[in-house]
Formats: C-alpha cells, sequence, structure tokens
C-alpha cells in the first residue's frame, strides 16, 4: 500500500487517508473472542496459554484427517502465531 508519495523537494503530493469500516458487527467479534479464550482457558489449547493471562490469550487447535497432524493458532494483543509439528513431510 502507497502511504504517501513525495516529490524531490520532499513535499507530498499523496497522503493515503484510510477509511475505517465497520464489516463485522461489535457483539459477533466479543463472542468470538470469548469462544477462543475458552480453548486456552478449559479447551485443548490449554497449554498454549502458560504464561499469559487468560484473558489476553485466544485460539483454536485443530488436527489434520487420521491425527497425522497438529495444530494450534493463537492471538494475545500483542503477538500472532501458527504453529504445527508436522508429523508428515512436505
Amino acid at each position: 500500500m502507497v502511504l504517501r508519495v513525495r516529490d524531490r523537494q520532499g513535499n507530498i503530493l499523496y497522503r493515503h487517508k484510510p477509511k475505517r469500516q465497520t464489516v463485522v458487527d461489535q457483539k459477533v467479534v466479543e463472542d468470538l473472542h470469548r469462544m477462543l479464550r475458552l480453548v486456552v482457558t478449559h479447551g485443548t489449547g490449554r497449554a498454549a496459554a502458560q504464561g499469559w493471562p487468560s484473558a489476553c490469550a485466544a485460539g483454536k487447535t485443530g488436527t489434520s484427517d487420521d491425527y497425522r497432524d497438529a495444530w494450534f493458532a493463537g492471538y494475545t494483543p500483542s503477538l500472532s502465531c501458527v504453529v504445527s509439528p508436522l508429523a508428515t513431510p512436505l
């Protein structure tokens, strides 16, 4: 994304002006976050939340067919990640 364009003298010729747009209702986002938090506080992702306040960490676990691979996708206010031990080579 182009944030700004300057001429040779450094004058700004164009500045991107982002427009905020609600695409999902706030209540839906709050409900989804609450459900994903339960994964790390009461579900299969409990180990992933170690060292993080339970109100901050949230995520989702999953497995592939026949439980060959497993993964966890999670986030906190300052970090997001996906991990998988990949039992089968790529």
